[in-house]
């Protein structure tokens, strides 16, 4: 695992051995990141966040945050399940779920 010094990983984070992590990326616990995924500088993974094999997270990107819905409570919110091979460009929001708990295909 190779892990920028000035990254923080809080403890309760979940990180595979062979995932690399950029400098002034932050993880918070509860966040589980697999196999060969590279999170490139300055990234943001909140606790609720779920990542399959070989993605990339570039610079800037923000991954399970509190979505944008008049609706939400913290109490609503569902994990954000990304599958294998995907690539977040820079500055990307994705926002965790309030809808759902079933899991995608191919999950099952």
């Amino acid at each position: 695992m190779r892990i920028h010094p000035t990254a923080i990983i809080e403890a309760g984070a979940q990180l595979h051995d062979t995932v690399q992590v950029g400098a002034y990326s932050i993880i918070e616990a509860g966040a589980v990141i697999g196999a060969g995924c590279i999170i490139d500088s300055c990234a943001r993974i909140y606790g609720n966040t779920r990542m399959g094999m070989n993605n990339r997270v570039c610079h800037g990107a923000t991954l399970g945050a509190e979505p944008q819905d008049f609706t939400f409570t913290p109490d609503r919110a569902k994990p954000l399940t990304i599958g294998d091979r995907n690539h977040f460009k820079e500055g990307v929001n994705i926002s965790c779920g309030i809808k759902s708990t079933k899991a995608p295909n191919w999950q099952r």
